[in-house]
């Protein structure tokens, strides 16, 4: 349910009113339990985390902490925001990559998903296959990847990725992205840019530790994620539906369970959440 209107005042002390140190603001429900369990692991403060309703809400709080009227924290999704006059401040923490999608999703995560909604033996799962899944991803969607942040980055207002994989795919049932229809999608666009940007782009991200896999939009990359499982699972044992809500929270689940130093993002959202000023 989205926030009622507070005040500044009002916001200032609704920590208090709910028995906790102090407001985390997010944009939906689903990056509840992400921001929360993060706070358990790194932080000795006690937290309630409330979303917003939309990021142009999420926008308003982070306007008031810069300005000081408010002692609230602000979670929020990195985006493509590396390439904009990005706001930074103590009190708001950004996502590793491009959301929360791309931090708990990963080899083990997706093993451990297959294994708890297949209900296939971990003998049965084959590492490497996996690993090779996401690499080819990767390396076939870097192009739109680069396409969509030029977009952004230009303001062209196209349509580039999009928030689902579906019309990349090789069939309707396909788990594999096929590159003719991403250069279609590519060559049917308003703008184009040169071999040259495109290496600027990518160095761009590597100079930020970043991948495509980091920076490609969530809900793309759990789109085809969750292609990939039902298909693994279907290859193995018979048909099976699995719902997006049930991948999400075994994804999230994988995850928790999973968090720790050989993590890439781990010392960042360590470091980004240890270093919150004290909230007085």
């Amino acid at each position: 349910m989205p926030e009622l209107e507070y005040s500044d005042d009002a916001l200032n002390v609704l920590g208090k009113f709910h028995s906790v140190d102090t407001m985390i603001f997010v944009e939906g429900d689903e990056d509840i339990p992400f921001w929360e369990y993060l706070f358990e692991r790194f932080s000795t403060l006690c937290v309630k985390v409330q979303e917003v309703g939309g990021k142009p809400k999420l926008d308003k709080h982070i306007q008031t902490i810069v300005s000081g009227k408010t002692n609230v924290l602000v979670a929020i999704d990195h985006d493509y925001s590396i390439f904009d006059a990005n706001i930074t401040h103590p009190n708001i923490i950004r996502t590793y990559g491009y959301s929360i999608e791309n931090t708990i999703i990963s080899v083990d995560s997706i093993i451990k998903s297959i294994r708890s909604l297949g209900k296939i033996p971990n003998k049965s799962i084959n590492r490497q296959e996996i690993l090779d899944w996401l690499n080819e991803f990767s390396d076939t969607i870097e192009p739109l990847l680069v396409y969509d942040i030029e977009n952004h980055i230009q303001g062209h207002g196209c349509v580039v990725a999009g928030s689902n994989c579906s019309r990349f795919m090789k069939t309707q049932s396909s788990d594999l992205i096929c590159d003719k229809k991403v250069d279609k999608l590519i060559n049917g666009l308003e703008f184009s840019i040169t071999d040259d940007r495109a290496k600027e782009i990518i160095l761009q991200l590597k100079d930020h530790e970043l991948s495509v896999l980091d920076m490609i939009r969530g809900h793309f990359i759990f789109s085809a994620v969750h292609r990939y499982i039902v298909a693994y699972i279907k290859r193995i044992r018979q048909k099976i539906s699995i719902s997006i809500d049930s991948m999400f929270s075994t994804l999230i689940l994988s995850f928790e369970q999973l968090f720790d130093e050989k993590h890439s993002h781990y010392a960042y959202y360590k470091s980004a959440i240890s270093n919150i000023p004290v909230i007085t």
